[in-house]
């Protein structure tokens, strides 16, 4: 037997068997107010109603474990994007990163004559293009995928 206390912030939970007591489909169930601790009172409930509470109760909780599940799979499909936009943002970065390395070195072979810096100028040129061009379609991916998490 179960015993059945209910406090006077209406919510349930079971607790002693010692305070249920059954007699001709009647359940006795001791009643105190948990806030104050002073009172009790002696509720007598029968056991079709004990039986329709009971049910109600695994409603709830069989409700409440559905949209618990829902709700890991919306985060489950949302995380796999945000994860996605962090990657995007640390691959932005570093191309950010190599393009200012680039322009660093073609600003130190500024004033450099030679063919060789000429070759190198011509490489980094390359290379800038390259990464510029990286560098917008990582954006445009990051914008996607932001417009893909929003609706």
């Amino acid at each position: 037997m179960n015993t059945l206390n209910v406090s006077s912030s209406l919510s349930t939970q079971l607790s002693t068997p010692s305070s249920v007591k059954q007699n001709d489909n009647v359940t006795n169930i001791n009643v105190a107010d948990n806030a104050n601790h002073t009172s009790s009172t002696r509720v007598s409930i029968s056991a079709e109603a004990l039986e329709k509470f009971e049910k109600e109760q695994q409603e709830i909780g069989k409700k409440l474990g559905e949209q618990m599940i829902e709700n890991q799979a919306d985060k489950t499909e949302t995380e796999p994007q945000d994860s996605e936009i962090t990657q995007l943002n640390k691959l932005i970065e570093e191309v950010k990163e190599q393009i200012k390395e680039a322009q660093r070195k073609l600003t130190e072979l500024q004033y450099d004559k030679s063919t060789q810096a000429e070759e190198t100028r011509k490489l980094l040129e390359a290379q800038l293009l390259t990464l510029t061009g990286t560098l917008i379609e990582l954006i445009d991916k990051k914008m996607k995928a932001i417009e893909k998490l929003s609706g």
